[in-house]
């Protein structure tokens, strides 16, 4: 090709160019916006793996409620304190898929201490706990939930007249067997609580 004719194209090519000038700012910025881009993407994909890795049973943790309260025997004309009586707290809503021997939570029977019964009582979600010197109790249960309160007397004798309704026999029979061993030749109350909020009073509970 002659030289005039390549000279003549170096020309036409260099005169169709054009140079843009872009700032230095706009490059940094275009590089620390990919950045930023790129680490949320990891981050996303690591918590997404994360959370695809969480059991599907794992619970929520429950915040506890104070339950508290008062028991008395009505000895003459004058209340008295109940110390030493059981109060247990049996869940509403559990499902049970074996009944306790309450033998040992009698009042006159009552283990603290390496009691089965307390254990498997635990284990479904109830608790149960013995009133002080004063006839008075507190325990800290899992909320929300509702629960069967039961009050066995350390000191009142159940009178023979005194039978359980077909509602409270059932209801202890969903945990116990035999329900007699519980309560046997001891007065006996039920209340029901719904612990919705940090604290429940039960109302005093008195056996004449």
């Amino acid at each position: 090709m002659p030289d005039s004719l390549i000279g003549f194209l170096k020309g036409l090519i260099g005169s169709t160019e054009t140079v843009i000038a872009i700032p230095r700012w706009v490059v940094l910025f275009q590089a620390a916006l990919l950045g930023l881009v790129s680490t949320s993407c990891f981050l996303f994909g690591l918590a997404a793996g994360h959370l695809a890795n969480v059991p599907a049973f794992v619970k929520i943790a429950q915040v506890p409620c104070g339950v508290s309260g008062t028991v008395e025997t009505l000895t003459g004309r004058q209340p008295s304190a109940d110390a030493g009586a059981v109060v247990l707290f049996l869940p509403i809503d559990a499902k049970p898929i074996q009944r306790i021997d309450p033998e040992t939570l009698h009042p006159d029977n009552f283990r603290a201490l390496a009691n089965p019964a307390i254990d498997a009582l635990l284990l479904m979600g109830g608790a149960v706990c013995r009133t002080d010197g004063a006839g008075k109790f507190q325990m800290a249960i899992d909320g929300p939930s509702r629960y069967v309160v039961v009050f066995v007397s350390k000191t009142a004798s159940a009178k023979k007249e005194m039978l359980l309704s077909k509602t409270d026999t059932a209801a202890l029979a969903r945990y116990f067997l035999p329900i007699e061993a519980l309560y046997s030749g001891k007065a006996i109350q039920f209340r029901t609580i719904d612990c919705r909020t940090r604290s429940v009073e039960v109302d005093p509970v008195r056996f004449e």
